[in-house]
C-alpha cells in the first residue's frame, strides 16, 4: 500500500502567523455562529475537563468580562459561558468586545 497522496505540510510551507490549530479547508461556519469565534482546540482546563469537551475542536465566542460562549458545529450554544481562560482564549484586548 502506499502513502497518502497529500504532500506534507512543512514549516517552510506555511505563511506565518498561523493560528492554532488551523481549521482545516473543510470546515465552514455555520450561519449561526458569530463571525467573532474562532476555531479553537479546547485545553485540559477543569471546566472543560468536566463538560467533556477537553481536546474538541469547537467555534469559540469571546464575549465581555474575559468570557467565552462554545458554540457546536450545528451552531448550537454548548452549555453557559465559561473564562476565556478555561476556552484556550489568551488574546490582546483588542480581540475582546467593548465593556459599557
Amino acid at each position: 500500500m502506499t502513502g497518502s497522496s497529500k504532500p506534507a505540510a512543512t514549516l517552510a510551507g506555511m505563511s506565518a502567523p498561523t493560528a492554532f490549530p488551523p481549521a482545516p479547508a473543510h470546515v465552514v461556519r455555520p450561519d449561526a455562529i458569530p463571525a467573532s469565534a474562532l476555531r479553537v482546540e479546547l485545553p485540559a482546563s477543569e471546566v472543560c475537563m468536566h463538560m467533556r469537551v477537553a481536546g474538541s475542536v469547537m467555534w469559540v465566542e469571546p464575549l465581555e468580562h474575559d468570557m467565552a460562549q462554545l458554540w457546536t458545529d450545528e451552531g448550537t450554544h454548548f452549555s453557559f459561558p465559561i473564562t476565556a481562560g478555561e476556552a484556550g482564549l489568551h488574546l490582546p484586548s483588542s480581540w475582546w468586545p467593548d465593556e459599557n
